[in-house]
């Protein structure tokens, strides 16, 4: 009886050592950062035309993912808000997930479609752009990622920034 008691005390305290030692080898995620490669450019204007569309301005963001971690992730959705100017342009999601090396980085051609119908402070802006003119822009993002089949959703953050001539 003695020698089934401090056999169970031995189980006992080695589940519980052990289970406190789980936690030290998970990992720790960071968030990818994103960064712009050249130059955003506006790709298409599609005027509106009555009765038949609306119009839309077609912009390509050539956004650079870096992974930090020293492991693979896969980008699954961003969820974002396009601001050209201080002015909300467009509310979108990118969804085609793209698998991000451990320490390395993979390029995302993101094309973001802003209809004319967004105001008219938008509709000066993007008309300032066609003259010639280059404005400021942002991309606010809550980002998802896949690590290994878990998804880990970041907060809503400032994810890219800069000019568009």
């Amino acid at each position: 009886m003695k020698k089934q008691l401090t056999y169970l005390s031995l189980v006992f305290f080695m589940g519980l050592f052990l289970n406190a030692c789980v936690p030290a080898f998970a990992p720790v995620v960071q968030p990818p950062s994103f960064s712009i490669r050249g130059e955003v450019e506006m790709v298409s204007v599609q005027l509106p035309l009555p009765l038949i569309s609306k119009g839309q301005v077609v912009f390509r963001l050539p956004m650079d993912v870096y992974n930090p971690n020293d492991f693979d992730i896969a980008l699954n959705r961003v969820d974002f808000d396009f601001i050209v100017n201080n002015h909300l342009a467009v509310t979108s999601a990118f969804t085609s997930g793209i698998v991000v090396r451990a320490k390395g980085s993979s390029t995302v051609p993101l094309d973001v479609i802003v209809p004319l119908e967004s105001g008219l402070a938008l509709a000066t802006d993007i008309a300032g752009l066609v003259a010639g003119q280059s404005t400021s822009f942002a991309l606010d993002g809550k980002v998802t990622i896949d690590v290994f089949g878990a998804l880990q959703v970041y907060a809503k953050s400032r994810l890219l920034s800069g000019t568009i001539n």
